[in-house]
């Protein structure tokens, strides 16, 4: 039982979380640069939900993958532990089954303090949670996954976020809600150049799979870049230098950044999917804090 439940958390893919969190904190610094005293009891409760429904995700991805033949013992990325055995698959899908009712269940507070807006919300991200590699035309194998990881990593969880505590959304804050989107996108990119051959094989179609192994590689650096368009035009229109500090964390990343151009692809490039999530965490945070201290 211990192992299982080892086996569990492990297929949570908990490196990944923070790329749930991330915009949220974002969301919740934009918020603090309108108004002065926040509900921490609705941030703490959307941070949960973000976090259930993201771990359902994984979970789904986890089962329905590896059901479907879709990962096997070649593959380059993290295991998948459907494989290990009816019982696994059992509680892998009564847990995810669990984090989208229970996400569901917190929801509902979301949806009272938030109206028809959070309530669309809501229902759109469980919805799209399953269908992503759940269902029978699972959205993943139509090259969406990009699509999908920049708005409901970045639109979505930020705006959503907004919305819960301010009831509007203030003019701009659209536009500061696609930087952690076009990270998101990014290390979803990443992971489909990883997979692209292991994709092609089983018929599953990605954009790395459309635009084949000379090209797929410049996706994620042009997403990778997106967001320090923001960067620039947030210190352009604020003067404040402190908007500059996602230039430097692409320096400082840039060794692992440039395994992406690699001639062929390894299990190496696990390291820099970690490192996107990386940056996506520290852009957030610091954005975050610097739009609450300048307020």
């Amino acid at each position: 039982m211990i192992n299982q439940f080892k086996i569990l958390f492990l297929s949570t893919r908990p490196k990944t979380l923070l790329v749930g969190v991330a915009p949220v904190i974002l969301g919740l610094g934009l918020s603090l640069s309108n108004k002065k005293e926040l509900n921490i009891y609705i941030f703490l409760i959307t941070i949960a939900c973000t976090l259930l429904l993201q771990v359902g995700t994984n979970l789904v991805n986890d089962y329905y993958d590896f059901i479907r033949g879709v990962d096997n013992n070649n593959r380059l990325g993290p295991e998948r532990f459907s494989s290990q055995g009816s019982s696994v698959q059992k509680l892998i899908k009564n847990s995810y089954i669990s984090c989208f009712v229970i996400s569901f269940l917190l929801g509902v507070i979301l949806i009272v303090e938030g109206g028809l807006v959070i309530a669309a919300i809501g229902i759109l991200s469980i919805f799209f949670a399953y269908t992503y590699t759940g269902g029978p035309f699972p959205l993943s194998h139509f090259a969406l996954g990009e699509v999908l990881a920049f708005l409901f990593f970045g639109p979505i969880a930020v705006i959503g976020t907004v919305f819960l505590q301010l009831g509007y959304i203030p003019e701009g804050f659209i536009l500061q809600s696609t930087a952690p989107g076009f990270l998101s996108a990014a290390l979803m990119s990443v992971n489909n150049l990883r997979d692209r051959e292991s994709d092609q094989k089983c018929n599953k179609i990605t954009l790395a799979v459309i635009l084949g192994k000379k090209y797929a590689k410049f996706l994620p650096i042009i997403l990778l870049n997106a967001h320090l368009v923001i960067s620039y035009v947030n210190y352009y229109q604020y003067n404040n230098h402190w908007f500059l500090i996602p230039f430097l964390v692409n320096l400082l990343f840039s060794p692992a950044l440039i395994l992406i151009l690699n001639k062929n692809i390894t299990s190496s490039i696990n390291r820099t999917i970690g490192f996107i999530g990386a940056i996506n965490f520290i852009y957030c945070l610091t954005t975050a804090l610097i739009f609450t201290i300048q307020k």
